[in-house]
């Protein structure tokens, strides 16, 4: 068993990586056993006998096992669920981008950690699909329509959902910077992904966000956009196309948004010059 891990772990002893597991056996006394049983060396956490239900699942928004999340130095989760070869690319990707030399490892990972992004990268230029969701807040009306902000407003779309860690890191970025451009035509519409409303409600009043949220309940609409990770973030110019696509969080989520705004603002006031 873990025999990527176990490659990874030998591979990499000299580099500033580190395997962290995560266990819910309900035995504690046999899991250490079990552990010393399978030369299992790396440094391991208990969740407690209650699987997914556990503090630490439960705090990253686990719904099965296994789930694999790949952190870059800066504390921020790049990848998730990268199991075997794509593992081993991811981490090799974030030692490469911290100066460090590293043997590749073979295999067809590194198409498949980037397959999300180039995926949905293709859609960018291309007239973005119609959108027309409930509102979590009718105050601002009913309907979510983005086809009423054409040829007026810069459209943020963020497609989230409670239970995904980058998702929550991302969401007060994201809402301060659309304030910081409210008055240049700049509009922010976190679309929630198959979630209850007193979920979202609850989880909005904890972390003190006061964002506007669209409700795809069947997730039509981010098959549409074609999300296949979250959360993945769509830049919609005010002429309707899709001017920029990212998916995931990067540390320079703020700086990158400052920079892809300033240039659709400034080609904006170009163009009605």
């Amino acid at each position: 068993m873990y025999p990527h891990e176990r490659s990874l772990v030998k591979r990499l002893a000299n580099k500033p990586f580190a395997l962290i597991g995560v266990n819910s056996d309900k035995d504690k006394k046999k899991l250490k056993v079990r552990m010393k049983k399978e030369n299992i060396t790396w440094r391991s956490f208990w969740n407690g006998p209650q699987g997914t239900g556990g503090p630490i699942s439960k705090a990253w928004g686990v719904r099965g096992w296994p789930t694999i999340y790949v952190i870059d130095a800066e504390g921020i989760i790049r990848y998730k669920n990268a199991r075997g070869p794509a593992m081993d690319k991811a981490v090799n990707t974030l030692l490469r981008e911290m100066g460090e030399e590293v043997a590749d490892t073979g295999g067809a990972g590194e198409e498949k950690v980037s397959a999300r992004q180039k995926g949905a990268s293709e859609m960018v230029g291309k007239p973005a699909p119609p959108i027309a969701l409930k509102r979590l807040h009718r105050a601002k009306g009913t309907t979510f329509k983005l086809a009423s902000h054409k040829n007026k407003d810069v459209v943020i779309l963020d497609f989230w959902a409670t239970w995904c860690p980058p998702c929550r890191k991302a969401m007060p970025i994201l809402e301060k910077v659309a304030k910081e451009y409210e008055d240049k035509g700049v509009v922010l519409c976190s679309i929630n992904i198959k979630e209850k409303p007193k979920k979202i409600r609850t989880f909005l009043k904890q972390q003190n966000l006061n964002v506007d949220v669209a409700l795809d309940t069947d997730g039509k609409v981010a098959t549409k956009y074609n999300v296949k990770g979250i959360p993945t973030m769509v830049i919609v110019d005010k002429k309707g196309n899709i001017a920029h696509v990212k998916v995931g969080l990067s540390g320079e989520l703020e700086e990158d948004l400052h920079e892809l705004l300033d240039e659709l603002v400034t080609d904006d006031e170009v163009a009605l010059k």
